[in-house]
């Protein structure tokens, strides 16, 4: 028979497993197998013996736990541990509740597998060093869970809307602040009130999202020795940034998407697609294991940006970190028309600060090899020396 001390060690260590837990992070099948842990430890107590006032009094602090994580969360708590809850209610165990949580479940109809995500990339600037109008170039990723996509996708819809726009308008930075867009129908409204539309969608793009990862060139500072090695290396500006930029991605997903994994679309870009593709088959046969992708499902995709308005959201978050990088770095001037527009882009990037994610935090550097990653070329390697294999002896 199991004894009352034996049971409050069961619910203190599951206790500490929610406590170990990042709940800020934690998805709702994580959460829905833990719901089912402590049903089936209060389902133990009885059935050993326990008086069913006494073990619900001891249950009652990771029910409060639960409830906790369920409020901050907005999820629901399972339709089982709301009986339990009435339970303990009418035996005069009081939790606190602020009732803000969703309307209950079934546990069998809780999602039972980590959710899986998709990542839109675009780039922001010139590939080029010669070419010294934009002196930075930018790569920008927002990472989405695959069920919000389509909730996103109707939610910019009815933005286009609201502004009385047309459903084929594409969300594009430049053109929603040029002053003279090209796009007709964008004309009808006045740069102010465009460039509240993209703010609203910025924001709209906030709410959807997990994380944001960017990563930026300042072309000026390459210095004359790496621009020759990244050439030796069979690299160019934009495939460098890449692939330091899907290094970093993955790395910085490993806090988002595990135990999950991701999808990888790019706007379509007819100059580096076939490098793109060259890019990923070599790190997936890379030998070092510190330079794999461990997220990465299946090949990169290439997207036309009017097909996806996450394409469409990466470029216009693009185009604002990309300036906040040339306002925030002191070895920049920034040109008189940028300087135009820093108050939009401070406020723009204070939009997205919560959302970018960290690649080097929580001792993820560790998992990239920084010297191996610098040396990485798409040129064939040379046949490494060997030592000779010594013959039998005569």
């Amino acid at each position: 028979m199991q004894t009352i001390e034996e049971f409050a060690e069961q619910v203190r260590a599951l206790q500490k497993m929610l406590a170990l837990a990042n709940t800020g992070h934690m998805e709702e099948y994580a959460f829905a197998a833990v719901e089912h842990l402590t049903l089936s430890l209060l389902q133990q107590g009885k059935a050993a013996g326990l008086p069913e006032s006494e073990a619900l009094r001891t249950a009652a602090a990771v029910f409060q736990d639960l409830i906790s994580i369920a409020e901050n969360l907005g999820w629901p708590l399972s339709t089982e541990i709301e009986n339990v809850i009435g339970q303990m209610n009418a035996t005069g165990i009081r939790l606190r509740e602020s009732g803000q949580r969703k309307p209950s479940r079934p546990l069998a109809q809780a999602p039972k597998d980590p959710p899986e995500f998709s990542i839109f990339v675009d780039e922001s600037g010139s590939a080029s060093f010669d070419e010294v109008i934009q002196p930075v170039l930018c790569l920008v990723g927002a990472i989405v869970k695959d069920q919000v996509k389509p909730q996103f996708e109707r939610a910019s819809d009815e933005l286009l809307t609201k502004y009385r726009l047309s459903g084929d308008t594409e969300f594009h930075a430049s053109e929603f602040l040029a002053a003279s867009p090209d796009d007709g129908d964008l004309a009808r409204l006045d740069v102010d009130e465009r460039y509240r539309l993209l703010r609203e969608f910025l924001t709209l793009g906030m709410q959807y999202v997990h994380g944001l990862h960017h990563l930026g060139m300042l072309k000026s500072m390459v210095q004359p020795a790496y621009r020759q090695k990244m050439l030796a290396q069979g690299l160019n500006p934009y495939t460098h940034t890449i692939v330091w930029f899907i290094i970093t991605l993955d790395r910085a997903c490993l806090r988002i998407t595990m135990p999950g994994v991701y999808k990888y679309f790019y706007d379509r870009t007819d100059a580096y697609k076939k490098d793109i593709g060259r890019i990923f088959r070599a790190l997936a046969q890379i030998p070092n294991e510190r330079l794999r992708l461990f997220g990465l499902k299946g090949t990169p995709v290439m997207l036309e940006s009017h097909r996806s308005r996450l394409i469409q959201l990466a470029d216009v978050a693009g185009y604002f970190l990309n300036r906040h990088h040339q306002l925030d770095i002191p070895a920049i001037k920034p040109r008189q028309e940028l300087e135009k527009h820093r108050s939009k882009v401070y406020e723009m990037y204070e939009l997205m600060k919560p959302k970018i994610v960290d690649y080097l935090g929580k001792d993820l550097h560790i998992t990239v090899d920084w010297k191996a990653l610098a040396d990485f070329s798409l040129r064939r390697q040379p046949p490494q020396w060997r030592p000779p294999v010594p013959g039998p002896r005569r």
